[in-house]
């Protein structure tokens, strides 16, 4: 199994940000919450610190775990960590991803987000909920 980071990054709107994935790539055309595959030896916390840096030219800030699903693909099974991060520097740059968006939870479905992401959207809304309580 496959470990996956991706990064909950809510804006001061209250809009999460998705980034829709490259055409040719695997699952290519889909939105996501961005992030990627840890490597060997790295913490989670490093990995979406260094996918962010890879994928968009930015510094953040990880914070809680909001939340863990395995997900089985035709092609493999993957563990994804959702990470509570902020971004500390840099302006976002699109470098592996076509376009990128802000979203209320509810916009969700309007995008043609990946199917491992899919059950992470309502554990993301009621972690949301208990923030704003």
């Amino acid at each position: 199994m496959m470990d996956v980071v991706v990064a909950i990054i809510v804006n001061t709107e209250g809009k999460t940000l998705i980034a829709k994935r490259k055409q040719g790539k695997l699952m290519g055309g889909c939105w996501e919450f961005p992030g990627g595959k840890t490597e060997p030896g790295e913490t989670i916390e490093h990995s979406v610190m260094r996918e962010l840096k890879e994928e968009m030219d930015i510094d953040v800030s990880v914070g809680e775990t909001i939340a863990e699903i395995d997900y089985h693909y035709d092609w493999g099974e993957v563990h994804l960590i959702a990470l509570q991060t902020d971004i500390i520097g840099g302006k976002i740059k699109l470098l592996d991803h076509d376009e990128m968006a802000w979203v209320t939870m509810d916009q969700m479905s309007e995008y043609g987000i990946t199917p491992a992401d899919e059950p992470l959207i309502e554990e993301i809304k009621q972690w949301l909920d208990k923030q704003d309580s």
